[in-house]
């Protein structure tokens, strides 16, 4: 067992040291497990012609799977041996108590090549770290030489060397396979949870796995010349959970200063697992392109070059510009008047504000408007089929 544990801990030292040389390349190529894992999901599904393309799906699956996951599987699989050459050693160990309570055993030794000064040099190399640990003495060369069986009453009871072997394989195989055993388990479980999944940055990539694991959908308001108070943050959430569930996750970034779009835009990142952006203007504000139509046209380009796969949704809050006119006759007209000017600097970028009262009662009918909203700016991002 001690040769057989020192073999595999230099083929892992080796594999390590091969892995930190420079200029290693991982490649592309499948390795072999993936290849067997592939050929064995066509053999499953059969022969594959133009009128299979479910099975020709499984074999691609079974090939990216295991091309994906090799890390993975490599951590896990390694784990399971690590316990198992631990498990293996502690039974042998306990095994061997067990029996020594029903049976004497001698400890003695014969050898047709190997002689007395041999053998103390081997046991000193093979024993010499569990006698220091234990402090149960090896025998000088005159007691090894009575021990051999050739010799009048040849042989000893066996206590002292159980115990000194049994402290040679926790030092030199239970303890480092149990550590072993716990790094491969941490590094399965870190991988397990950041798993490398391809096309993460689609937006129906991560709607499906967010839905695998039971997580609702990332959203950032960005409130632009504009600090929103407490009611208009707390309608916009409550929206956004009406619409896209419980389990939503709503972040409100640091309002952009007017004029401050070019320098935001500069230094901004629209996050990698960013679902939805909701661009928050104030109805109150005149629109102006060299300002607010720059900065729906900069994010929109910092999204397509960051390949985020995130939807923007220009809202306008008419809370305060409504709430400025009070009940000032025309009213009415004035806040449609200011929508549609809107409307116009902002088509010039495709986009279509949903202009609402964020102060008012969030109703069914309000957030019937605001799903419709968001539908449109995901179907207008070319992933209305994930909305």
């Amino acid at each position: 067992m001690l040769l057989w544990n020192f073999a595999v801990y230099g083929l892992l030292a080796a594999g390590a040291i091969g892995r930190l040389m420079p200029g290693r390349a991982d490649g592309e190529r499948p390795g072999l497990v993936a290849r067997m894992v592939a050929r064995l999901a066509g053999i499953a599904r059969g022969p594959v012609d133009g009128q299979q393309p479910i099975g020709r799906a499984l074999a691609r699956f079974a090939l990216d799977w295991s091309r994906h996951a090799r890390a993975l599987t490599w951590h896990r699989a390694s784990r399971t041996l690590h316990l198992s050459a631990a498990a293996l050693a502690a039974g042998v160990l306990l095994g061997m108590y067990l029996r020594a309570l029903g049976i004497e055993y001698r400890a003695g030794w014969e050898s047709t090549f190997i002689g007395t000064g041999t053998l103390h040099w081997l046991l000193g190399l093979v024993l010499g770290p569990a006698s220091a640990l234990t402090g149960i003495p090896l025998p000088a060369a005159e007691h090894l030489a009575a021990l051999r069986w050739s010799a009048r009453g040849g042989g000893e009871n066996a206590g002292p060397w159980i115990h000194l072997y049994a402290a040679t394989a926790l030092l030199f195989i239970v303890a480092p396979r149990l550590l072993l055993a716990g790094w491969s388990a941490a590094a399965a479980l870190t991988i397990s949870r950041r798993f490398p999944v391809p096309g993460r940055e689609d937006f129906y990539v991560r709607r499906l796995l967010r839905s695998a694991q039971g997580s609702g959908a990332e959203v950032r308001i960005i409130p632009y010349s504009f600090h929103p108070p407490e009611p208009v943050r707390a309608a916009l959430q409550r929206l956004l959970t009406a619409v896209l569930g419980d389990a939503t996750r709503t972040t409100i970034a640091t309002p952009i200063d007017y004029g401050a779009e070019d320098a935001w835009l500069a230094g901004a990142d629209p996050g990698a697992d960013v679902d939805h952006i909701v661009l928050l203007f104030n109805l109150a504000a005149t629109p102006e392109a060299e300002t607010h139509g720059a900065m729906v046209a900069g994010l929109e380009r910092l999204i397509a070059e960051r390949s985020s796969g995130a939807t923007m949704t220009v809202v306008l809050d008419e809370s305060a510009y409504a709430r400025r006119l009070g009940g000032q006759a025309g009213a009415d007209a004035r806040i449609e008047s200011r929508r549609l000017a809107w409307q116009r600097v902002l088509a010039q970028h495709g986009v279509k504000p949903l202009a609402i009262d964020l102060e008012s009662d969030v109703d069914a009918a309000l957030v019937r408007r605001f799903e419709g909203g968001l539908l449109r700016s995901a179907s207008l991002s070319g992933v209305g089929s994930a909305a």
